[in-house]
């Protein structure tokens, strides 16, 4: 799908969505892999099933509900993506990053980017979280390239500061009220849906990566684009390929996100309430 078809579906969905909402949403939240069922206290308004969505993308992982949910959490309009679009899925980048152009669009102030990831760094374990300060794109095309449109932002946006620096702070503080373990770290993204080999684990330690996935990297450059602020948080589902003898399996991201899900709640519910 070219860049202008694909906004100009953009701006067709938003105009549907616009006109069935009270209240414009402040805050976004992407769940990852394994944790849509972890946001308890969300007040649910709205929910739209993006199935039914016409020109919307379809999600074809079958843990991801594909839901989009409008209402409130710790009194804030938020909206909330069950689910995101990946390139692995065989979508283009213009689709992948069809979520955030519709919570730009929708007045959206801060995304809050979630994922499992597998940990590269070996001080971290298995249900801390990564407050995301950096990133490295590998082997997907960078979300932008094409036509620039210039409604959404720059041709050649600043990647200085991708993800907000006062927010990483104010995770880490809401962390210790609730005496959870975080680190800050590099993410990674890879194309997926493989996990990675050894060799490959072995060359992203080398390139300063602490943390890999196959998402979050292109919606955060996709909200910078459009001065969204982000913070993104992965829950480490796994250690990376190599960095001891366990085999990869999408089940442990499942076990590790129900195992975490009280903790993924407390931190992400104050990260919500700090925006009253």
């Amino acid at each position: 799908m070219g860049e202008l078809r694909a906004n100009g579906i953009v701006f067709d969905i938003y105009d549907r969505l616009n006109s069935v909402l009270t209240e414009r949403p402040r805050v976004g939240i992407v769940m990852g892999s394994g944790l849509e069922s972890n946001l308890k206290d969300f007040q649910s308004q709205i929910e739209i099933e993006l199935k039914d969505v016409e020109g919307y993308p379809k999600h074809t992982v079958k843990e991801h509900s594909g839901k989009l949910l409008f209402g409130k959490l710790a009194e804030v309009p938020t909206v909330i993506f069950m689910g995101r679009l990946h390139y692995y899925e065989g979508y283009s980048m213009d689709e992948v990053i069809i979520p955030m152009r519709l919570a730009g669009l929708l007045g959206v102030e801060v995304m809050i980017l979630t994922n499992s990831a597998g940990a590269i760094n070996c001080e971290y374990g298995v249900g801390d979280f990564v407050l995301i300060e950096d990133h490295i794109s590998l082997f997907v095309p960078n979300c932008l390239r094409g036509t620039n449109d210039d409604r959404f932002g720059t041709r050649f946006p600043d990647m200085t500061e991708v993800y907000d620096k006062e927010l990483i702070g104010k995770a880490e503080e809401i962390a210790k009220q609730g005496d959870i373990k975080t680190h800050r770290g590099v993410y990674v993204q890879l194309s997926g849906p493989s996990f990675e080999t050894a060799a490959e684990i072995r060359m992203l330690r080398t390139l300063g990566a602490d943390v890999v996935g196959m998402s979050t990297v292109c919606e955060a450059i996709c909200c910078r684009h459009m001065g969204v602020k982000v913070c993104a948080i992965s829950c480490v589902s796994n250690m990376a390929t190599g960095i001891n003898n366990q085999k990869q399996s999408y089940l442990d991201v499942k076990n590790t996100a129900e195992s975490v899900s009280d903790k993924f709640a407390f931190l992400i519910n104050g990260l919500v309430s700090s925006f009253k």
